[in-house]
């Protein structure tokens, strides 16, 4: 029998470092470098996603980005900063949604600046999977031009969870999340979601 989404929510929470630990990270290992390439490539050290690419492939994306942090910085907010890294992706063979989502996070944490922070549940990859498995035939996403988003409707489904934290657990739980998980009621209030 599948782990409830309470008790994996739970176990998710007492394992994971909390986004000041990740701030830290992210900091840390943007101070180690000078050039704004160099930091860059730095960057791909903070997830084991980012860790699988090259260092040629991790060079190669680097090089596109403005040497002013500030240009990214001072974007009005992260769906501005998401499309800009989403031009030096297009641009770079090996690279993808999942690098184009972590390091826009990276700068967005860097930047300080709340309203820089994702406000949406960006869906790539493994978090795709796991919204898959956890909605069943319920699933659904909200379809951009360059990207989705989990409805706002589903966030209620992950407790206190904010949106980047839900986007980290779709994706490290992805193998462990099923339909089952869901108690009855809440199978019921996605079927009435998904059916309005």
């Amino acid at each position: 029998m599948a782990e409830t989404l309470d008790a994996l929510l739970e176990e998710y929470l007492n394992r994971k470092t909390c986004s000041t630990d990740l701030k830290e990270k992210v900091l840390k290992l943007w101070n180690e470098k000078s050039s704004m390439s160099e930091k860059i490539v730095n960057l791909f050290g903070y997830t084991r996603h980012l860790n699988r690419h090259t260092k040629k492939n991790r060079e190669l994306f680097a090089k596109n980005f403005v040497e002013d942090p500030a240009y990214y910085f001072n974007m009005p907010c992260f769906l501005n900063l998401f499309n800009e890294v989403g031009k030096y992706v297009k641009a770079t063979k090996g690279m993808g949604e999942m690098a184009q989502y972590d390091i826009s996070l990276a700068l967005a944490l860097l930047s300080e600046r709340e309203e820089l922070l994702p406000q949406d549940v960006f869906i790539h990859r493994g978090g795709r999977i796991g919204a898959r498995n956890l909605f069943g035939e319920y699933y659904r996403t909200d379809k951009h031009d360059e990207y989705e988003t989990l409805p706002k409707e589903y966030l209620q489904f992950f407790g206190n969870l904010n949106v980047m934290q839900i986007e980290d657990f779709l994706c490290n739980k992805h193998d462990s999340l099923k339909i089952e998980c869901l108690s009855e009621e809440q199978v019921n209030k996605l079927k009435k979601l998904t059916t309005n």
